[in-house]
């Protein structure tokens, strides 16, 4: 179950981060700070967090009923309008 919810969770918060840097001119600055998301699943809920740090780290925190909370760190950048995430299990997601 873990990767059911991981990767399509990931990826719609990923594009909602994404519009908001082409919609500003700031970019990272914007970033910064906690977004959530929460989704259903096969009568769960799962609530995910991300956390985008200045210094350009970020973790992800998962928190599912009945496993706990899990956590994954990654370090982040802009390129123009285009968010780069780098996770440490060697994952990069890119969009913009």
């Amino acid at each position: 179950m873990k990767n059911t919810i991981k990767i399509p969770g990931i990826i719609i918060l990923v594009m909602v981060i994404g519009l908001s840097i082409a919609s500003c001119d700031e970019g990272e600055h914007e970033l910064v700070g906690t977004w959530e998301h929460v989704s259903s699943y096969d009568g769960g809920t799962l609530r995910r967090t991300l956390t985008f740090n200045a210094d350009g780290t970020g973790v992800q925190t998962d928190y599912v009923p009945g496993e706990g909370v899990m956590l994954q760190h990654w370090s982040w950048s802009t390129s123009g309008s285009t968010l780069i995430m780098k996770f440490d299990n060697g994952e990069t997601n890119s969009t913009n």
